[in-house]
């Protein structure tokens, strides 16, 4: 059913809920950064594989979102609408906008007014503000419950070894085609011991992969779930390393290593913090779930894929 999930972004309408339509690029809006992080830990066919089932787990929380939203609307429920324009300036930050001005170019291009913008902004205010009160508010754990988990799950406290990079991509069918390996061979010698702020520069020139605005920076990866290819090339977790070339089938690649940690076990006064926010993300789980489900009971949901 969710085969053209995998396909172009051609595609329109994948589902409805209740009659609000749910595009592709609905989903791709959230998925695309998750996506950028499966390349660096598959390849070829898995990769798609993987990718597919993000972008359907990706669907059902937009589905989920458009039902709380409903539910907010249903009852009735206000924010204050001065709301969006009194916090603008600290959510364009958080979309590494320094300007409205520039925030209005950006939503230009992609067919979009500023108007469309708020309003998606006080959808999810509205629906993390409703979520909050009906699932999360009256979620808590004591000290005991903390304890108790860490002496059963010892095991879950051992960290494995993880990596941050940033990656410079020579696709192989991109804006390289022609001369990939000329440039690889110039890059090869060009980037070793170069600082970070070099290597984000040759990304910004050289570069046809995921997060540019970013220098190719993705989030923290386990080593041990790397590619093969890459964990070959990458001889050294070191910070502030350059690595590469490292070729596949589809690019080749070249890395820095922005950050890295060891693995270690972590102590219960270490850990009890984290296993607090763990316990009380499962709670916040379990009741979230329930709510959803309470909802599409009473929902009239539609797949066109």
């Amino acid at each position: 059913m969710f085969s053209a999930l995998s396909e172009t972004e051609d595609i329109g309408v994948l589902a409805s809920v209740n009659g609000t339509p749910i595009t592709l690029a609905d989903v791709l809006e959230i998925s695309s950064p998750q996506e950028a992080q499966l390349a660096v830990m598959y390849k070829e066919a898995e990769l798609d594989k993987q990718i597919l089932k993000l972008r359907k787990e990706v669907l059902e929380s937009v589905i989920a979102r458009k039902l709380v939203y409903q539910d907010f609307k249903a009852h009735d429920f206000k924010l204050p609408r001065d709301f969006v324009e009194n916090n603008m300036d600290v959510m364009l930050k958080s979309f590494h906008v320094t300007s409205r001005h520039e925030m209005e170019s950006i939503l230009r291009e992609n067919g979009k007014t500023m108007d469309e913008f708020k309003d998606r902004v006080y959808e999810n205010i509205a629906v993390d503000a409703l979520i909050y009160g009906r699932c999360y508010r009256e979620v808590f754990v004591t000290p005991k419950d903390v304890f108790d988990y860490y002496q059963e799950h010892k095991n879950d406290f051992t960290s494995k070894s993880s990596i941050k990079l940033r990656i410079l991509t020579l696709k192989k069918k991109g804006i390289h085609e022609e001369d990939a390996l000329p440039l690889s061979a110039h890059l090869e010698k060009k980037m070793k011991g170069k600082s970070e702020e070099e290597f984000v520069e040759a990304v910004s020139l050289y570069s046809d992969g995921p997060n540019l605005e970013e220098g190719g920076e993705l989030n923290w990866v386990n080593v041990e779930d790397l590619r093969e290819e890459f964990s070959k090339v990458i001889t050294e977790y070191k910070k502030g390393q350059v690595f590469g070339p490292a070729t596949t089938d589809e690019a080749i690649y070249f890395f820095f290593i922005k950050e890295y940690k060891e693995s270690h076990t972590v102590s219960y006064e270490e850990a009890k913090s984290k296993i607090r926010e763990r316990m009380l993300d499962e709670e916040k789980e379990k009741a979230y779930h329930e709510y959803i489900g309470t909802l599409r009971k009473n929902a009239y949901i539609q797949y066109f894929i």
